[in-house]
């Protein structure tokens, strides 16, 4: 599997090595007091390798080609960061691609579902992922800063 450039990064109370072009946007997020887990800058690239060993999950590496994703700890913290995106007055069609799952390069929250330690016929939300277009993450960086410095 193919590893982005790393860059440390330490803002808002929260530090780590994200890949590079994540980071302004996770800066912002940060910033916020939003917590993250874990992304990656372009999903497809990152996952390309994996059809070698699993012939089976070409189409679901190629349909993540181009797009990024952060994992967020709590709902909230998607909930938070949606909020504050929307806030800082995004063009009408990144807000279609966040607010409509049927317009064309939506964005996707998946929840990341574990077994229960205690009781594996138990599941529990481990955390949550934001998929989108990795060319969405400029303009989401600007109105994630406008959102934040107007609910501050």
């Amino acid at each position: 599997m193919a590893e982005h450039r790393q860059v440390k990064l330490d803002a808002g109370g929260f530090s780590g090595s994200v890949d590079e072009e994540l980071a302004p946007l996770l800066r912002e997020a940060w910033l916020a007091g939003i917590e993250t887990m874990s992304g990656c800058q372009d999903a497809g690239e990152s996952l390309a390798g994996l059809p070698e060993t699993y012939p089976h999950m070409a189409g679901y590496v190629e349909a993540r080609r181009g797009r990024a994703y952060i994992d967020f700890l709590r709902v909230e913290g998607v909930e938070e960061f949606l909020s504050l995106i929307a806030l800082g007055e995004p063009d009408d069609g990144m807000y279609e691609r966040m607010a409509d799952w049927l317009a064309p390069g939506h964005w996707e929250t998946t929840a990341i579902m574990v077994p229960h330690p205690e009781d594996e016929n138990c599941f529990l939300a481990f955390g949550y992922q934001l998929g989108f277009p990795r060319g969405d993450m400029d303009a989401m960086t600007e109105c994630l800063r406008r959102g934040r410095e107007a609910g501050a």
